[in-house]
């Protein structure tokens, strides 16, 4: 009797704790899958150089560059616009384009080249200034390109700006790990011309700080894409 208690508690136990597992990865999948939705889907922009591919007409492939005016010239459809839409979205409207010239228009588009798109670290880092923006980095990658955090920076209230409609949108974002996962700023992807700016320790209201620090700056040495920062919002 007594070994059968035994038994059925240890089932008891190993069934309560597979089911907690088991309801932490459900929960950890689902964040993933939250923070890949997140992430937004990158536009083309003039500058990027593209391979356009059709699978049963490859004699038309073609390998070109999106012209300042946002748009690239195609055998059979002529110029066509493609600057600012996702890479689905282009892919679409050439099929769409194209099956009026073709029997099956089943096509690919690749980027294959970025355009000069940078991002700015400013504050207490080490190498403060533009950097090139070649794919996919994270706000830890970007303090990290600037050589790191000096010993006055504050890395709980790394402050992100992100233009949005010409309209600079400041945000909090923090470097350090909670309970054994990745930090805030290790999942937060760039777009380009983002600023990313460390405060100092001693600064409590790092919205007021980054305001201060933006009258300083020389509009004159930062790129065009920067000049969103002039209008900045807060976000909580």
């Amino acid at each position: 009797m007594k070994s059968d208690f035994l038994l059925r508690t240890s089932l008891a136990l190993v069934v309560c704790v597979a089911s907690h597992a088991a309801a932490q990865s459900g929960d950890q999948a689902a964040a993933t899958r939250q923070e890949a939705q997140s992430v937004p889907e990158y536009r083309l922009a003039a500058g990027d150089s593209i391979e356009i591919n059709f699978y049963y007409d490859p004699e038309i492939n073609q390998k070109v560059q999106i012209r300042p005016d946002g748009r690239v010239s195609l055998p059979l459809v002529g110029e066509v616009e493609l600057a600012r839409k996702t890479v689905p979205d282009a892919v679409k409207d050439l099929e769409a384009l194209y099956s009026k010239e073709l029997t099956t228009p089943s096509i690919s588009l690749q980027v294959v080249g970025y355009a000069s798109q940078k991002f700015y670290v400013g504050g207490e880092v080490q190498r403060p200034g533009p950097f090139p923006l070649p794919g996919e980095l994270t706000v830890l990658d970007a303090v990290m390109e600037a050589g790191g955090i000096k010993h006055t920076g504050k890395t709980n209230e790394v402050v992100l700006i992100r233009n949005s409609g010409g309209t600079g949108v400041m945000r909090y974002v923090s470097l350090k790990n909670r309970n054994g996962a990745a930090s805030e700023a290790a999942k937060t992807v760039l777009q380009p011309f983002d600023v990313v700016l460390v405060p100092e320790t001693k600064i409590a209201r790092a919205d007021r700080w980054v305001d201060q620090y933006l009258k300083q700056l020389n509009p004159a040495s930062l790129n065009a894409g920067f000049t969103y920062l002039f209008g900045q919002a807060f976000i909580p």
